[in-house]
């Protein structure tokens, strides 16, 4: 995982809601302490793609996005050996995708009707200690 010492942590929000996406990267911007460069995609064929051509440090995933859910995302990097922190965004966890999701790698699973500033700055420490 990138050091946090001077270094701009790189960080891809992939939902199809853009104004949460958006103010989900401008909430990471203005309450974390690191730099981050923060980019978007709004399906999982773009994001797949970022991924290849780019490296980022964190991941952000809708759990339903048009062209894909979150777990076959997951098995998706894992098939790609993609190995990055990955956290699940899902508007109705229930234990199952949970469950899932943990045994396929995401690093922890938000309810976006329980997304706090806690919870991101929670997350993002988590990640950023791996």
């Amino acid at each position: 995982m990138a050091s946090i010492d001077n270094k701009v942590i790189r960080v891809l929000i992939v939902d199809d809601d853009k104004l949460l996406s958006e103010t989900l990267g401008l909430l990471i911007e203005n309450v974390m302490e690191t730099k981050f460069d923060i980019v978007h995609a709004y399906d999982g064929k773009s994001a797949l793609q970022k991924i290849e051509d780019e490296n980022f440090d964190l991941l952000f995933f809708d759990y339903l996005l048009p062209d894909i859910d979150g777990l076959s995302m997951l098995r998706e990097l894992r098939k790609r050996e993609i190995i990055k922190p990955v956290i699940l965004l899902t508007g109705y966890s229930n234990e199952d995708i949970v469950s899932q999701a943990k045994k396929l790698g995401a690093l922890d699973i938000i309810s976006k009707g329980d997304m706090n500033i806690e919870t991101i700055i929670r997350v993002i420490n988590k990640a950023l200690t791996l």
